[in-house]
């Protein structure tokens, strides 16, 4: 531990690190390029750590210095985040407070949390955006979000998640698809059957665990394609003549050509959730989950609640 270090010259070797050039980094820094060499160097001597590499022709980060600037990063961000969240709860919110939400979410969900937060809040900037579930954990991570409403599960450990709601997903099938003659699908139906699905990248639960489920059931879910766009899984669909595994919530109106069915069981299902950073003293976050906690009565695990219960809040 180096007690008598200041945010100051974490923040010098963080730059540094990135340019690996005394002269950009000082550029950067707004000090002069001999003081910021002899700081750096007064700091590996009171560390005992080489943190650079220096030769006339290059600057090079030492194994040390790699350790020391990815936690420098960390310290950097998170000394922002307390003036900001300092400054946010004695009602100066810097900038705009942005929460996102992914397209796949209930459309209700999003009209009822939009109507809190603006009622709630009426003198501060909020701003709803939407990103697919991959892209608001890592703009969570990065301090570029407050809060997201994803599709479960993320799994930053850095990011906080409560369940709100639970939905089945459902079969979009063309109408000429061999199972539309059944009112209900059974999940054995889809063994080895080509499927449209989200992508993965975006939309972790149509990945790893949608393929879990697969094993689990002991059936082969063939991935036909996967989408980037929920309009674009039914256009996959329909063209093709193959099914798409989907949200129903996610398509209104529901277009021409396709029917959908519900699955007999409800193994097969997505849940919305709350995420944000871990350690967050925001009021307005604090808020909207005292809100959703009233509303919504959150899931815990969500895999045993009554569907119809949670759809008589709409």
């Amino acid at each position: 531990m180096y007690p008598g270090i200041e945010l100051r010259l974490i923040r010098y070797v963080t730059v540094l690190a990135e340019e690996l050039n005394f002269t950009r980094a000082a550029l950067r820094l707004h000090v002069a390029q001999p003081s910021l060499s002899k700081q750096i160097k007064e700091l590996e001597d009171y560390l005992k750590v080489k943190l650079f590499d220096r030769t006339k022709r290059e600057v090079r980060l030492t194994p040390a210095g790699e350790a020391f600037a990815k936690q420098g990063r960390h310290a950097m961000f998170h000394a922002e985040r307390a003036i900001e969240e300092a400054r946010a709860a004695n009602g100066h919110q810097k900038g705009p407070w942005l929460i996102a939400y992914s397209p796949l979410i209930d459309r209700r969900i999003l009209s009822k949390i939009r109507h809190h937060l603006f009622s709630a809040n009426p003198t501060t900037d909020i701003r709803l955006v939407s990103a697919f579930t991959s892209e608001q954990a890592d703009a969570l991570a990065k301090g570029n979000l407050k809060a997201g409403l994803v599709i479960l599960p993320v799994r930053d450990p850095r990011i906080s998640c409560e369940a709100v709601h639970r939905e089945p997903l459902v079969l979009a099938l063309p109408e000429r698809h061999a199972l539309v003659a059944k009112p209900e699908i059974e999940i054995t139906d889809l063994d080895s059957m080509p499927l449209v699905t989200m992508r993965a990248d975006f939309e972790p639960r149509f990945g790893e665990d949608l393929l879990r489920i697969g094993t689990m059931l002991r059936i082969r879910l063939r991935v036909f394609h996967r989408a980037t766009t929920c309009d674009e899984v039914l256009e996959v669909a329909t063209e093709n003549g193959v099914a798409a595994l989907t949200i129903l919530s996610a398509h209104h109106p529901v277009p021409d050509g396709l029917v959908f069915r519900r699955f007999a069981d409800d193994f097969l299902a997505v849940e919305t959730g709350l995420a944000y950073l871990r350690e967050t003293s925001s009021p307005i976050l604090n808020s909207l989950r005292s809100f959703l906690s009233q509303t919504f009565h959150p899931l815990g695990n969500g895999m045993h609640e009554d569907q119809g219960g949670q759809m008589k809040l709409f």
